[in-house]
């Protein structure tokens, strides 16, 4: 008599079709690493990009603290100077006023009325 059970035969896998979620994993595993490498580089790039600018700038910086502190001197310098052309000038002026006084002094002592007769010629 026949046995009445199915037989069970191994047979070959059959070949996924390319839009299968299988065979995208396994192709994207790479795809992904290789991805992943250049994000990684691509950091890595900008990460030294900003060293660089970072490196440049605290050096332009310190250029000009160096420069500020150069013209802060002379800032000083000059304001030094015009403090004591303005105490010149000052006194400059006093000098001016003073001589204005006396000279107007010495106009109303010309245009005076002499009280007294001028002294006698004498031969």
């Amino acid at each position: 008599m026949a046995d009445p059970r199915p037989r069970l035969v191994a047979t070959p896998p059959e070949p996924e079709p390319l839009g299968s979620d299988a065979s995208a994993a396994s192709a994207s595993a790479p795809a992904a690493a290789g991805v992943s490498r250049r994000i990684v580089g691509v950091v890595v790039l900008v990460a030294v990009l900003l060293g660089v600018a970072l490196a440049v700038q605290s050096q332009r910086v310190g250029e000009l603290g160096a420069q500020v502190d150069g013209l802060t001197i002379e800032l000083q310098a000059a304001q030094a100077a015009l403090a004591a052309h303005e105490r010149r000038m000052v006194r400059v002026r006093a000098s001016v006023d003073d001589l204005q006084a006396r000279m107007a002094d010495l106009g109303d002592l010309v245009n005076a009325p002499s009280a007294a007769p001028p002294p006698p010629e004498t031969p």
